[in-house]
């Protein structure tokens, strides 16, 4: 048995076999790789692009002004970065974002004027608008975390 093996192991056509599985293991992870490198890249730019907003309605400003302010840019960072999920993913993602350009335009593109000045209560539905707002970005940056 050992002859066996050992003829079947020094064979040429055997180190030829070994050499193509390498070369393709090799050539796979090194596409997976790039692809990695892709998506992180993407991902960092559409995470800065909402961070910016995040931290802008945390530390106090209206949700609809930060929005509205910020949204062509999240819009550019979502078609450089939405092509880089597939299937469910994507379908998840996309809506997800449906979810927060609806937001942004309930906020931004009411004539109403209570989205400005709310006849009572001010402060907490003014409160109630960031975490709404903070909770629709926390949903999107999901799709971009570091891989």
């Amino acid at each position: 048995m050992s002859d066996f093996f050992f003829g079947v192991i020094t064979h040429p056509a055997f180190g030829l076999a070994t050499a193509a599985i390498g070369f393709l293991a090799g050539h796979f992870l090194s596409i997976g790789r790039d692809r990695r490198n892709e998506f992180n890249a993407a991902a960092a730019i559409f995470r800065t692009s909402f961070n910016v907003a995040k931290r802008r309605i945390e530390a106090g400003e209206s949700s609809a002004t930060v929005i509205n302010d910020e949204f062509l840019r999240h819009d550019e960072a979502m078609r450089n970065f939405a092509h880089q999920h597939k299937g469910r993913t994507l379908r998840r993602f996309q809506q997800y974002w449906a979810e927060y350009k609806q937001y942004h335009d309930d906020m931004c593109n009411r004539s109403d004027e209570s989205v400005f000045w709310p006849p009572e209560g001010e402060s907490q539905l003014t409160r109630k608008r960031q975490i709404v707002a903070t909770i629709y970005i926390d949903k999107l940056l999901k799709y971009a975390e570091h891989r």
